[in-house]
């Protein structure tokens, strides 16, 4: 017997272009890894609940980050203020189309201007490379 998450990350590990099927397989993952509407997202959910099983502090979801003036420069996903630390959850839905791209990289160069360290994250990071996931907050993270 396997999970779902199970089968996700060995999908994500084998998936390259042009293998056959990787494309509906991700797409019956996806429906079938219900969203249970813990925070504004599926993919936050997975990954606030992939932070509190891995033991790590919990973050301040849907953080403002204002500049000096007190202008809002972004509201981010997750936060670690304390450390400067910001996560970006990046799905599909929301980043692929060439505007969003370009605005996400214009706004993530204004947080880096202020002194932040920005991680993004894709749905399959969090999904299928969880240990990733874990291993880079936990380096901006103090023990």
């Amino acid at each position: 017997m396997v999970t779902l998450e199970e089968v996700a990350r060995v999908l994500h590990q084998v998936a390259r272009r042009g293998r056959n099927g990787v494309g509906p397989a991700r797409r019956i993952l996806t429906e079938r890894l219900a969203w249970d509407q813990i925070t504004d997202s599926h993919l936050e959910d997975r990954f606030l609940r992939l932070v509190q099983r891995s033991g790590l502090p919990q973050p301040l979801g849907q953080h403002v980050v204002r500049d000096e003036t007190g202008a809002i420069v972004a509201r981010v996903d997750f936060a670690y203020p304390d450390v400067s630390l910001l996560i970006e959850l990046d799905g599909a839905a929301f980043h692929s189309d060439h505007g969003s791209f370009q605005r996400d990289r214009v706004r993530q160069n204004r947080l880096v201007g202020l002194g932040y360290t920005v991680l993004r994250f894709t749905y399959w990071d969090v999904l299928a490379g969880p240990d990733f996931v874990v291993d880079a907050l936990a380096s901006f993270l103090p023990p």
